[in-house]
């Protein structure tokens, strides 16, 4: 086998929905720490933690939506509550995260957007390990697997694993994200060998030229066959393993 350095990110050019930092900002906390209230599309949060009440009363504020804000004794603390009145911003909120979830519909997201919502992550659910790295766990795989793709598309090096975890709510799995501090597109050294392998073998096509393909929770960045075209080499030759 040989030690080889492949590509695990690169810089998306997409153009983007156009969104404000801000709305991006909501999204993730909505994402983290928002409730669906079933009457109307308004969108209630509830705290303990300051620091997470004064930044999303700042986004909000940014944003000039509208909303109410309580407090309330629960099990000996003081828990803050804000509800997001129902509105435009909350439908729209509503229709980007169905089910709270963060989906693939995301990718065409700008450098730019991804790079706010990612670096958002910090301040909700995701923690900033003494390594300055941040890590992210949830139940919610597919919002894992998309914040991933979103940081290849940006540049940012992750990683995503799972573990079983017992809670007073029985056994569940937790996905867990590491978001990288140090801005590579390259992976450390990787043995590379041969795989016998019996069956099919797709062979997708891209216009960039190049596929996101994720194998035991890492993404590389991979060639296909309109590459290699390019650069003359046939379809039959590009499929082929030798």
């Amino acid at each position: 086998s040989t030690d080889v350095r492949f590509v695990t990110a690169g810089k998306t050019d997409n153009k983007g929905r156009g969104w404000s930092s801000d709305f991006i900002r909501l999204l993730v906390a909505t994402q983290a720490d928002g409730h669906f209230n079933q009457d109307c599309s308004s969108i209630t949060f509830s705290f303990v933690k300051q620091r997470k009440i004064t930044r999303l009363l700042s986004i909000l504020g940014n944003l000039d939506a509208k909303y109410t804000i309580s407090t309330y004794e629960r099990k000996g603390r003081t828990e803050t509550k804000i509800r997001l009145n129902a509105s435009d911003l909350t439908r729209k909120i509503r229709t980007e995260l169905p089910n709270k979830i963060l989906t693939t519909k995301l990718l065409d997201l700008s450098y730019h957007e991804i790079k706010v919502l990612v670096g958002e992550v910090q301040y909700w659910d995701g923690t900033i390990k003494k390594n300055k790295d941040v890590c992210l766990d949830t139940t919610c795989k597919e919002s894992v697997e998309t914040l991933q793709a979103l940081c290849s598309l940006a540049n940012i090096k992750a990683k995503v694993t799972s573990y079983t975890k017992s809670t007073t709510f029985g056994v569940c799995i937790i996905h867990r994200l590491y978001v990288s501090h140090v801005r590579s597109a390259l992976s450390g050294s990787k043995p590379l060998g041969r795989e016998v392998y019996d069956g099919y073998i797709g062979c997708v096509s891209v216009p960039s030229g190049l596929v996101l393909v994720r194998r035991r929770g890492f993404v590389i960045i991979s060639g296909n066959t309109i590459n290699a075209k390019k650069l003359g080499i046939d379809r039959s030759s590009a499929k082929s393993f030798s």
